[in-house]
């Protein structure tokens, strides 16, 4: 089973454009027959993105919204992939 997993925060102005972009993406991989575990619309936690690559090994792991050289956001202040547990994209496809 191919699997993605689309994080698409939303919790201002810029991210309301992504989280909007991020819905093409996601009926895409399910026309082409990928399960779609779909984190978006709303504020993300660390924990929650740890669990879910964790449960899924393997998973293509896609990023709509903020981010910088070093992390991806989950909201306004919380680092939800970063230089301290980057190592749990391990064995997943990024975009």
């Amino acid at each position: 089973m191919n699997v993605a997993i689309i994080i698409a925060p939303r919790f201002d102005e810029a991210t309301s454009y992504t989280f909007e972009w991020s819905r093409e993406i996601k009926s895409l991989l399910e026309h082409s027959g990928y399960t779609v575990i779909d984190i978006s619309g709303r504020s993300v936690s660390r924990n929650e993105v740890e669990e879910i690559l964790k449960r899924n090994p393997n998973s293509i792991y896609i990023h709509y919204g903020h981010g910088n050289e070093d992390c991806h956001y989950g909201s306004s202040n919380e680092k939800i992939v970063n230089l301290k547990n980057v190592n749990i994209l391990s064995n997943h496809e990024v975009y």
